[in-house]
């Protein structure tokens, strides 16, 4: 669904650390987000746009803004295509090309169900290098340049005309609106912006808690209490109870629709949120195990370290020991060495030697053999210094080389493991979409079944004579099924003959009841209970009164017919008998409907009628007057 969204910032040099600006143009730009990247007098590659963004901030003054950025929401029923004609338009409309701008369109990955923009503007004109939007000037000065007072008001304006057109070129109907909720009349607490980060950590990490911050900005420290804000809410849950609030405000609307509407989004929100639940349970249980492979991992490659390290101590420990032992060894045999030579050089027959030569010659001779000694000593001290520490470095090779192969298995075993857990979660984020799509389908039926509903309820209140079909005829239904109504019958022409023979033709007429039907056989289980269905009785003419029955003359037997059971006189071609009255027989007697009196027995129609409410009994009823003979009445029926 479109919605309205959009965001108005700045980068300056006094708000923002040296080359921000770079790094934010490259950053929006970067291959690995950004599947669309255009760009207006400027680089639309990520490296050159930051050189180009870096280049222009060295020459600007120290408080100068380098540049405006924008991000909005694009409707997510518009093409790939259409977004990129839609971003591309609303740059040259706000901007006029007077000025550099890049725009870089996130529509992939992470981003497919959440298509924005970025967009950066560099306020500067082309020819003159002066700031000609200058949407950081005050309303005053705006004003008195020709601009709209308001530039930040101006650019979602800017950008609701344009969503719009767009929408409406591509045969859509949803349109956006950048005003508030209570700006267009609508009675509802408007949520509140939950966050990719937000929703990710609560759906597939944990239920985070929040933290006092401590904000510095400027030189500036803020102290922000977000346990005391949210009252120990998370966005979702704060965002769940203001949907469960505007719902409470419809389900209590006089409007039947809107409480209709009310009640079945309270019963698909209850079903999305005991679906969500379900689906959040088992992607934390996802990011649980993740986490303890992880850790399992961690744990065994600092195992590791800690051996190979208490290895390498090991091995300085028995090499310094060694090497002291040595050493002692070494130093011991060099003085006995100097001891043996100093003795030699200390006998008599010596120091009579150096005291007889003149020349001085026994007395170098001593002096190099002392010299000798004392550097074959310190050569073979640092023979073995050089010896103890080739067989460290030997040692500690190779506590390496098992170190590195121990990380290298566990490292190649980590990969096969987190392999197999991105492929669980993959599986189970599919899953998961499936059931949410499935969820929505369930959801959009629900809700045409109560249009539908709501429109057929419309409907009847309007009456039948509003319908576009015009009234309908009532139906009788008797159990489940339908009993189509039954006709009224056709009215006939009566002539009645002259004399009494009309008296006498009506007094012939008698009601025949249906016959009694069969009993019904006994059956094991008790019957199911059927609705009884009532006869239709047949429409009789007046009766004439017993007066008039008694002074009629017996009516002359007519040709060629036989008793008219709807009562239509018809002409006479043969003698017929004078009927006699049948025996009264009364009518089946069936179990009344529910909810009703059942029904008095009728009486035949050759019976004297009753006399009714103040009425004598003396006085007779009038009988039918006649109407004028036609010739339809001479014909033979049938033909």
């Amino acid at each position: 669904m479109a919605i309205y969204s959009l965001n108005v910032g700045s980068i300056g040099r006094s708000t923002h650390a040296a080359g921000t600006a770079g790094a934010h143009v490259r950053y929006i730009s970067r291959p690995a987000a950004a599947s669309e990247v255009f760009a207006h007098a400027m680089p639309s590659q990520p490296n050159a746009a930051r050189s180009w963004m870096d280049r222009a901030e060295e020459g600007d003054r120290k408080n100068a803004r380098v540049l405006d950025r924008i991000r909005l929401a694009i409707p997510r029923e518009l093409t790939r295509e259409q977004r990129q004609e839609l971003v591309r338009v609303f740059c040259e409309d706000v901007t006029g090309n007077r000025v550099p701008w890049l725009a870089a369109i996130h529509q992939d990955g992470e981003d497919t169900h959440n298509p924005h923009a970025h967009i950066v503007v560099r306020d500067r004109d082309l020819e003159t290098g002066k700031r000609v939007l200058k949407w950081s000037d005050s309303p005053r000065d705006r004003k008195a340049a020709g601009l709209p007072e308001n530039a930040v008001e101006h650019i979602r304006e800017r950008w609701e005309a344009r969503a719009n057109e767009a929408l409406a070129r591509a045969g859509h109907d949803i349109r956006i609106d950048r005003r508030s909720l209570e700006a267009q009349g609508i009675d509802r607490v408007p949520t509140i912006h939950i966050g990719p980060n937000a929703a990710h950590i609560e759906t597939t990490v944990q239920r985070p808690e929040s933290k006092t911050v401590i904000e510095k900005r400027g030189g500036r420290e803020r102290v922000i209490d977000y346990p005391k804000i949210d009252a120990g809410r998370t966005r979702q849950e704060r965002h769940a109870e203001i949907v469960d609030l505007n719902l409470e405000r419809d389900a209590r609307s006089p409007d039947f629709a809107t409480r209709a509407r009310a009640q079945l989004r309270r019963e698909e929100i209850l079903k999305d949120r005991n679906l969500e639940r379900q689906l959040i349970t088992e992607a934390r249980r996802l990011t649980i195990d993740e986490r303890r492979a992880r850790e399992g991992f961690r744990a065994q490659e600092q195992r590791a370290q800690e051996e190979a390290r208490a290895r390498r101590a090991e091995v300085d420990s028995r090499l310094k020991a060694t090497y002291a032992e040595k050493k002692a060894t070494l130093l011991a045999a060099q003085a006995a060495e100097r001891s043996g030579l100093k003795a030699d050089q200390a006998r008599l027959s010596q120091r009579v030697l150096r005291v007889l030569d003149l020349t001085g010659g026994t007395r170098r001779r001593h002096e190099e053999a002392r010299r000798a000694m004392v550097k074959a000593q310190a050569e073979a001290r640092r023979t073995l210094v050089a010896r103890t520490r080739a067989e460290r470095a030997v040692l500690q090779a190779q506590i390496a080389a098992d170190l590195d192969g121990r990380l290298r298995a566990l490292a190649t075993e980590r990969q096969a493991v987190e392999a197999t857990l991105a492929g669980t979660r993959t599986a189970a984020e599919r899953m998961a979409d499936q059931r949410r799509q499935l969820r929505a389908a369930e959801r959009a039926q629900a809700e045409i079944r109560l249009e539908a509903q709501l429109r057929e309820a419309e409907r009847l209140k309007r009456g039948p004579e509003d319908s576009p079909k015009g009234p309908q005829p009532a139906r009788q239904v008797v159990g489940q099924s339908h009993i189509p109504p039954t006709p009224e019958p056709r009215p006939q022409p009566q002539t009645p003959p002259p004399g009494g023979d009309a008296l006498r033709a009506v007094a012939a007429k008698t009601f025949t009841p249906a016959p009694s039907p069969a009993p019904a056989r006994p059956r094991e289980a008790a019957p199911t209970p059927v609705q009884p269905q009532r006869v239709p009785f047949p429409s009789v003419p007046p009766r004439p009164s017993p007066a008039a029955l008694r002074e009629a003359p017996p009516a002359p037997p007519r040709p060629g017919r036989t008793s008219d059971p709807t009562g239509t006189a018809a002409p006479a071609s043969s003698p017929r008998p004078t009927p006699t009255p049948a025996p009264t027989q009364s009518a089946p007697s069936l179990p009344p409907r529910p909810g009703r009196q059942p029904e008095a027995p009728r009486a035949p129609d050759n019976l004297p009628p009753r006399p009714g409410r103040g009425e004598n009994r003396e006085t007779p009823r009038e009988a039918p007057r006649p109407r004028p003979r036609t010739p339809d009445d001479d014909r033979t029926p049938g033909r």
